[in-house]
């Protein structure tokens, strides 16, 4: 990225004088790196989570083979499978690979900052990647999307070095890292599309030959080959717009709303994380009721931070701009866009390549305030928001990842072989917390049709038993309002509920009179 103007502060991109600059840069970077190592043990994995550390143990029948060419992050598979030989299988132990890459992520976006606008707008930038409750969640969990942002903060660079140097050298350090990007996620594969736009924006002006860039990504699709193949085979059917109920055709169901409306709920995720405003479930059950009691602070944090990002935006140099528009725009309106022909759930993470540009804009909005003290005041708001969403991520039970530990541990305490176990709408992440021995009633979908298919799923499958454990694991999947917990309650009694964040246990008892036995 030589071909860039300097930094708002005057100083060439890339200049290095140690000085009391420096010195914050390693303060904020020991905060950022610390701040990813904090209770990385509190939460229980969650389902993806499981699937990745099952996948990399070869559990299930999963060999190394299919590990390695597993659609869906091989390269981050294949690591962790290392590392939990290495360092051990526990939660906390996991995750340590997750909070290395983040913080090595801190260093990577500093540097890309660095050299793209200078000192000024790299410390800014590293300031609010530190605190962003986005790229915390991800930097704590058991998964391949901060290997995503590592990647792909690689493979920019590298591709547009190319650009500008064509050496061999360069050709093979992008190709390399392209592969990695698209092997650390299958949305690596967005960077493709990235790359043909700078090669027809700034590798024009550079005259680079279209052709090197057709022979790049012919290579890359020959390394890439086995996981197209294999991720072709696994892609959900095509089909504009969300499948009508009862369709044959399953719909690509994510966290983010469908559609076009993934694009702004990606930006508000970006920005303020999923720990500040109503929580996940709640988005789910109850869409876009759920924000109304959230909106007299959302409104004015969102506009925060669209504000900065658009001055960001029209403060930054022709140059940059013209690197920084299609590196934000392209992986959100391609994540969109397949969500819409339902080849591709719509999820924020799934547009993680777009991340990084969008605070870079956000630095570069609130480096370019002319007036000091609303320049501090702007920057100590998004800090201000981040850090408060930060904190409930660590102490707000609600924005929690579901517990199936603490429900796999209540069960396997008190649960005997004659209970009947049922559990929907997920079982797998509380069979990884149980004996195997346990065995569950995973109800179809049939038996959330009305209350009667309800009722004659119960008494089919749990006759004789006289205690029926409940357990609801994002039920909304396929119960929404609930009618199966309803059905329970009107023909059992129940003796006790617990409410483990996101995923509540239910004991119901078929005769009257306590059950002895419980324990708090």
């Amino acid at each position: 990225m030589n071909a860039t103007a300097p930094g708002p502060d005057g100083v060439p991109p890339g200049s290095w004088k140690p000085g009391r600059r420096d010195f914050a840069v390693l303060c904020i970077l020991a905060a950022g790196i610390a701040i990813r190592f904090l209770a990385l043990g509190q939460q229980s994995f969650w389902s993806d989570e499981i699937h990745s550390v099952t996948t990399a143990r070869g559990e299930a029948g999963t060999s190394l083979t299919d590990t390695i060419f597993n659609a869906h992050g091989p390269l981050y598979l294949v690591l962790l499978r290392g590392w939990m030989h290495v360092v051990g299988h526990t939660e906390t132990q996991i995750r340590i690979l997750s909070a290395l890459l983040g913080s090595a992520g801190l260093l990577l976006f500093y540097r890309m900052t660095l050299r793209l606008a200078g000192r000024t707008v790299g410390m800014i930038a590293l300031v609010i990647l530190a605190c962003s409750p986005f790229y915390l969640w991800y930097s704590q969990e058991a998964r391949n999307y901060v290997l995503l942002f590592v990647t792909g903060l690689l493979a920019v660079p590298a591709f547009l070095n190319e650009l500008e140097r064509r050496t061999r050298a360069s050709f093979l350090v992008a190709v390399l890292t392209i592969a990695a990007t698209c092997l650390a996620n299958l949305s690596g594969f967005f960077l493709l599309v990235l790359d043909g736009i700078y090669v027809l924006t700034v590798g024009r002006r550079l005259r680079y030959p279209v052709r090197r860039f057709l022979l790049l990504a012919s290579l890359s699709a020959v390394i890439l080959s086995p996981w197209i193949i294999r991720g072709a085979a696994t892609t959900a059917p095509l089909h504009l717009g969300v499948p009508a109920a009862g369709s044959d055709v399953p719909a690509a169901k994510g966290e983010s709303p469908p559609g076009v409306l993934s694009i702004p709920f990606t930006l508000y995720d970006f920005s303020l994380g999923m720990t500040l405003g109503p929580s996940v479930d709640e988005l789910k059950l109850h869409r876009f009721r759920a924000v109304i009691p959230h909106l007299w602070y959302l409104i004015p944090a969102a506009a925060l931070f669209a504000l900065t990002a658009f001055h960001g935006f029209r403060r930054a140099g022709a140059s940059v701009r013209s690197l920084l528009l299609p590196w934000l725009a392209l992986p959100i309106l391609l994540m969109a866009g397949l969500s819409v022909l339902n080849l591709k759930a719509p999820n924020s993470r799934y547009a993680l390549l777009s991340f990084a540009p969008y605070l870079t804009l956000l630095a570069i909005g609130v480096s370019s305030i002319r007036a000091r003290t609303l320049r501090i005041l702007v920057l100590a708001a998004i800090v201000l928001c981040s850090g408060y969403s930060d904190y409930r991520y660590f102490t707000d039970r609600e924005h929690w990842r579901p517990d199936a530990r603490a429900a796999g541990r209540l069960l396997t305490r008190e649960a005997g072989p004659g209970d009947a176990v049922v559990v929907y709408a997920l079982d797998y992440p509380l069979r990884y917390y149980v004996p195997d021995s346990m065995a569950f009633m995973v109800p179809g979908q049939s038996a959330f049709t009305d209350e009667r298919s309800a009722g004659a799923w119960l008494r089919a499958n749990t006759g004789g038993r006289r205690r029926v454990w409940i357990v609801q694991c994002q039920s909304w999947w396929i119960d929404r309002d609930d009618r199966f917990l309803r059905v329970c309650r009107d023909t059992m009694t129940l003796e006790r509920g617990w409410r483990f964040p996101k995923l509540p246990v239910y004991l119901f008892v078929k005769t009257g009179g306590p059950v002895a036995g419980i324990r708090p």
